[in-house]
């Protein structure tokens, strides 16, 4: 008897339980938001009058913005620094879990959080006394709201390149007219240039197809 009961145990633990687990989730597609600026390289010259030496842009709350929605956190970067200088270049921002599917906006404030300055542009510009250095120090907010068309696959890290153009937010110094501070034409708080100098930045930034890999 006790040999029958043995085997009946045996026959019901081989038996499979009621399936209770979910479908597994759609793969990971992984996106990276790499940058890439005009003129090609800084330090670099961007038009005869100026070049730039450096640039900094503190980044706050980047979100791709796919099907999932704007408030994904896995597509999020609370906080990004992009430096340009002689010694770095900054590192593409990876979102390795984010979803597949269509991307099609880029969001981000400059912001300075607890740094001095949201932005900071520095660098040479031919004046009416000869070639002298400048320093852009913006200690404000700008918001970007990037538009495009990328689609993410399943399985495949995405890259969506995003350019940064500095001829024309340059084009839009006046740079006689900066104030000389310590030997260094330098545009910040309360220069009547520094309006139309945050609309040009937030021009500068773009997603453009011939840029995409």
């Amino acid at each position: 008897m006790r040999r029958l009961v043995g085997l009946a145990l045996l026959v019901l633990a081989g038996c499979p339980a009621d399936d209770q687990s979910q479908p597994d989730a759609p793969g990971s597609a992984g996106v990276a938001v790499a940058w890439i600026t005009d003129p090609a390289m800084v330090p670099g010259r961007v038009e005869d009058g100026f070049d730039l030496t450096s640039v900094q842009f503190h980044l706050r709350n980047l979100r791709v913005v796919g099907d999932a929605g704007a408030g994904d956190a896995r597509t999020t970067a609370p906080v990004a620094e992009l430096g340009w200088n002689d010694k770095a270049q900054p590192a593409p921002i990876e979102f390795p879990d984010a979803p597949p599917g269509l991307y099609a906006r880029m969001l981000f404030s400059i912001d300075r959080g607890s740094t001095p300055y949201a932005y900071e542009l520095h660098g040479t510009a031919e004046t009416l006394t000869g070639r002298e250095p400048y320093a852009i120090l913006d200690p404000d907010p700008i918001a970007v709201d990037l538009d495009y068309q990328i689609e993410a696959a399943a399985g495949r890290r995405t890259t969506i390149v995003t350019r940064i153009e500095f001829d024309d937010v340059l084009d839009a110094v006046d740079f006689d007219a900066a104030p000389l501070v310590g030997g260094v034409r330098t545009i910040t708080a309360g220069d009547a240039q520094l309006a139309t100098i945050r609309v040009e930045v937030r021009k500068a930034f773009g997603v453009h197809p011939s840029d995409q890999p």
